[in-house]
């Protein structure tokens, strides 16, 4: 019943015809009660044996295990399954060509259109979504930290420039690994099979292990740290590193990564001199890269941190994590996780403080995201919170019933955890994602076959993907001054390339239109194609 009820979750349902008889499911919660109310009467029945049968309390233990691992597994291989295998819009192109770039031993790009275009910070127009101008001449840099781009290279070099799309769903996996021993030693195997279920369950983790972004790479590089340095024998110079890792994954992670080290001391002065000389080797060479491609040790590719965090927005942004953190999880981790108090051991503390240390930066920035993904961010510090609600939940139910009772309780918690997540999943299209990213290869591959190797490609979203997979030159008209169209065209037309324009959607011909004007001055734009919801145009000057 219980697999019946996630077929139909994921699949939608159907029907079959026998003998005339027709049979149709296509509502999951039908199955899913059903499945509920055996769960609990098998329960009853188990608490009224339990006194006279050890048995039931070895088969129930065993039932929990396999069903804990039967839907870890399950949603491992959905990732694989519904995996995103496109360099698509700002970060997912930000990073994969920056890992590109890495293999060619390089740091910057040079971007020779800059000098057709006639206006001032050219630059700016010939640099591609997910990169930002150098600090000097026509080159571009990265815009996003070199951690993950450094991993997808590695992986470039090894399966060729498609294995860039499996470093997400690899971490994820090993991340679950590291989570699963993380908790047995601070718990048991109940607690560490739960936990690793709440975590592969996740919507927020599920939807980051099907993409090429950075989210579960952090959380992979966090929860190593944390193995590393918390075993039976630690490794602290390379806890160190992997948290050095996560810093030049996501330059916060610094903060995780301090706090990390004081709550996991163990007395000993030596580890934790080896702890940061492996942190801090990383460190510096984060600080030495930022001054190259920044101007400054402590820049980014974001910009100026003054501009990005301030105290003032603390109050936003709690309420907006709260509010989202709520629905996603529904009141029961919140209310497992606030249990957790009541068992207060040091694993309990030390979860709580990492989720602490990850959130605090993002309770100060500033740029605003109103959704669901926003808790991407506090992803690396989520699962500690997931890992000791499942702590938490097991310890509290050896205290309040007998154990089979408990064993059947953690079935019932995961089971409806899981079957909350996909029906979340599906609402949101993510089991569709793949097919939505896959628009960009497709312009990309229209533009190949429609321009030469000459063609100059007028794009927004899709300035990144069209060069990354064609190899065309792309142009940003999102950032051509308003009255410089016509002269850009008659510029870049004058040397012979072929000119289209890419555009995503209504809105941005509507943000096209609202620029330039529905019949820009001086230019012939002819849409010609579609490709999904993307508009294709040829464009001449009209001189």
């Amino acid at each position: 019943m219980v697999a019946f009820t996630f077929f139909i979750l994921i699949t939608g349902g159907g029907q079959i015809s026998l003998g005339g008889l027709t049979l149709s499911a296509h509502d999951w919660r039908r199955p899913a009660s059903l499945a509920a109310v055996l769960l609990i009467v098998g329960g009853v029945r188990a608490s009224r044996a339990w006194a006279r049968s050890t048995w039931l309390d070895r088969a129930a233990a065993d039932a929990a295990l396999f069903t804990l691992a039967t839907i870890t597994l399950v949603m491992n291989s959905l990732w694989w399954f519904y995996l995103v295998k496109a360099c698509g819009g700002l970060d997912s192109h930000g990073y994969v060509s920056a890992a590109e770039l890495l293999t060619t031993g390089h740091l910057s790009v040079t971007q020779p259109i800059a000098a057709w275009l006639p206006f001032p910070g050219a630059i700016d127009a010939a640099t591609p979504l997910g990169w930002v101008p150098a600090l000097a001449g026509p080159e571009s840099v990265p815009r996003y930290p070199l951690g993950l781009p450094l991993v997808m290279a590695l992986f470039r070099e090894i399966g060729g420039a498609g294995a860039v799309f499996y470093v997400s769903p690899v971490l994820a996996s090993a991340a679950l690994v590291l989570i699963y021993f993380i908790v047995r030693r601070a718990g048991g195997v109940l607690d560490a099979a739960l936990a690793t279920a709440l975590v592969a369950v996740h919507p927020v983790f599920f939807t980051y292990a099907l993409q090429p972004m950075s989210d579960v790479p952090a959380t992979f590089w966090i929860v190593l740290a944390v193995f590393l340095l918390t075993r039976a024998r630690a490794w602290p110079v390379a806890s160190g590193l992997a948290a050095g890792m996560a810093m030049l994954t996501r330059p916060v992670l610094g903060l995780a990564a301090i706090v990390l080290a004081v709550a996991a001391r163990r007395g000993r002065p030596r580890d934790d001199v080896r702890f940061a000389l492996g942190f801090g080797s990383l460190l510096i060479i984060q600080l030495l890269v930022s001054a190259a491609l920044y101007g400054r040790a402590t820049g980014s590719g974001y910009g100026d941190a003054a501009n990005l965090f301030a105290i003032e927005a603390i109050p936003r942004n709690v309420a907006m994590y709260a509010k989202w953190f709520l629905r996603l999880q529904t009141p029961l981790v919140p209310a497992v996780v606030a249990a957790a108090w009541l068992v207060g051991d040091r694993f309990v503390r030390t979860a709580f403080l990492l989720f602490a240390a990850v959130a605090a930066p993002y309770l100060l920035y500033v740029p605003f995201f109103d959704d669901w993904e926003t808790l991407r961010f506090l992803l690396p510090g989520l699962v500690f919170l997931l890992m000791a609600a499942a702590h938490a939940a097991t310890r509290l139910l050896d205290r309040l019933v007998p154990a089979a009772v408990a064993a059947l309780l953690v079935i019932v918690l995961a089971i409806g955890a899981a079957a909350g997540s996909v029906v979340y999943l599906r609402e949101r299209q993510v089991f569709r994602l793949w097919a939505a990213e896959s628009k960009y290869p497709a312009v990309a591959e229209w533009v190949s076959s429609h321009g030469d190797a000459n063609a100059v490609v007028f794009a927004s979203l899709h300035s990144g993907s069209v060069h990354y997979y064609s190899g065309r030159t792309t142009v940003r008209w999102d950032r051509i001054p308003a009255d410089r169209l016509a002269s850009t065209v008659a510029s870049i037309g004058s040397r012979g390339s072929r000119m289209f324009l890419v555009l995503d959607g209504n809105a941005e011909r509507e943000e096209f239109q609202q620029r330039f004007g529905s019949d820009p001055s001086g230019v012939r734009i002819e849409f010609v194609d579609r490709v999904r919801d993307v508009s294709l145009a040829t464009v001449q000057s009209r001189n």
